[in-house]
């Protein structure tokens, strides 16, 4: 299955589009607030501990979100940071959210169609409905395809709703096709889950970005002179990694014909 995401505009009432307005901009302070105070205080990057410690405080600190809404930007602070952590950044920004937009879920939406879109806007009333503007591929989807929660964001003073679909894949008619994956790690993968990897060329690369870091923070003319040497060895390095993949890669695609003919 693939995920292929639509923005489609809503339809709303200025009562409506003020309100859920007022309440995306509350969302990005309460983000904000939140990946502060988890930042501060070195909360474990875990569900248990992050609720108690930051879902009172935004409760209190912004009465007018829904609580279900709360729960979700907590956890989307917890996963921002779970993501800097596996991404093993030692020194990293503070995560900070700027534009307006907050994920929701069925806590905060129903009614879900091509026709339309109840939402919640938290203040004990029945949730509001609103209309698309659609157009015919996204019609089909609707028709064809399941859909996951959306995404409501506001863009130059129009409201929006990014929906995901998962689309099915299609089947592969020709057998004599490899996909290829590049990386970085692993620097290719094919679709038969060959990989290739350079421990050296990695190394090598590390080393001389280095060097060019402490050259160019140096600044003098022998740093810049040295600097061009540099980068000239890197693009060599770079462009023999390249040849010895590529190679590596039709030896092992002229294997698997071969066999296939056979």
């Amino acid at each position: 299955m693939n995920l292929k995401t639509y923005n489609i505009e809503l339809v709303t009432d200025a009562q409506t589009k003020e309100r859920w307005s007022n309440i995306l901009r509350t969302a990005r302070e309460a983000f904000n607030f939140c990946a502060e105070l988890a930042e501060k205080e070195h909360v474990v990057l875990s569900l248990k501990p992050f609720h108690d410690a930051c879902y009172a405080r935004m409760r209190e600190g912004f009465p007018m979100m829904p609580a279900q809404a709360v729960i979700k930007i907590y956890k989307d602070v917890l996963a921002a940071l779970r993501s800097i952590k596996a991404n093993k950044h030692k020194e990293h920004k503070p995560i900070e959210r700027r534009s307006l937009s907050m994920h929701l879920d069925k806590h905060l939406y129903s009614n879900l169609s091509k026709k339309g879109i109840c939402l919640s806007i938290g203040d004990g009333s029945r949730r509001v409905a609103c209309e698309f503007t659609i157009f015919p591929k996204v019609e089909e989807l609707f028709d064809t395809c399941t859909f996951k929660d959306p995404t409501i964001f506001e863009r130059d003073g129009r409201l929006f709703l990014s929906i995901p679909f998962e689309v099915p894949s299609l089947p592969c008619k020709d057998d004599t096709a490899i996909g290829v994956d590049l990386g970085m790690k692993r620097l290719f993968v094919t679709s038969e889950g060959n990989a290739f990897k350079d421990k050296e060329y990695l190394a090598r690369r590390r080393r001389l970005r280095y060097l060019k870091r402490c050259l160019q923070s140096k600044g003098t003319h022998s740093a810049k002179r040295h600097l061009k040497k540099v980068s000239r060895k890197e693009r060599n390095v770079s462009r023999d990694m390249v040849e010895r993949s590529t190679n590596v890669l039709l030896r092992s695609t002229r294997l698997r014909f071969s066999s296939l003919r056979t």
